[in-house]
């Protein structure tokens, strides 16, 4: 039986990248969902290779107040929610992540959304599945930069850090808004 990952938001711009690089991955079930069924079909169509991952598509809404029940048909092992912007959201997807015994990774860069989700800790421990968030260029490998450059310092007073997209990145509402 094939290792499932969900990819919640697959078909939009940084869950396609996720997704073309689990695609060559043959020992994966990837499976793209959101609320476009044609947009995460056609994905999967264009990235299906006879030597890749099993690909599959599903209609996922991430307000669906059933999600724990949709995520454990589904029945995949880890969640990556791609789905931004994640300023003022909520821990929903997280929650049902949890209650379907399922690992939760999501691409954040909300300051609040990111810093807040300590709150399920207990919860996920409890459940025996981890719940990371931040994991995107900022927080994660700002983050790593800082801290190898920092490492031989006494002391830090303030860190200004400043990202902007590349040019060829899509300008969304989840790539322009403010944490």
């Amino acid at each position: 039986m094939p290792f499932t990952v969900l990819i919640l938001g697959g078909y939009g711009f940084f869950g396609q990248r996720l997704a073309k690089r689990l695609a060559a991955d043959a020992t994966l079930h990837v499976v793209l969902a959101g609320r476009n069924l044609t947009a995460a079909q056609s994905l999967v169509d264009r990235l299906q290779t006879s030597n890749g991952a099993r690909m599959s598509a599903t209609f996922v809404d991430v307000t669906d107040r059933e999600l724990s029940a949709t995520l454990r048909r589904i029945a995949a092992q880890v969640v990556v929610h791609t789905g931004g912007p994640y300023q003022g959201q909520g821990y929903h997807v997280a929650e049902a992540c949890i209650a379907a015994g399922a690992h939760y990774l999501d691409l954040a860069d909300a300051r609040d959304f990111v810093t807040g989700i300590g709150v399920l800790d207990a919860r996920a421990k409890e459940h025996d599945v981890l719940v990371l968030t931040g994991a995107s260029t900022l927080p994660a490998l700002s983050s790593a930069v800082v801290d190898e450059i920092s490492k031989d310092l006494r002391r830090v007073d303030a860190i200004d850090i400043g990202i902007s997209p590349g040019n060829r990145t899509d300008r969304g509402l989840a790539t322009c808004a403010r944490s």
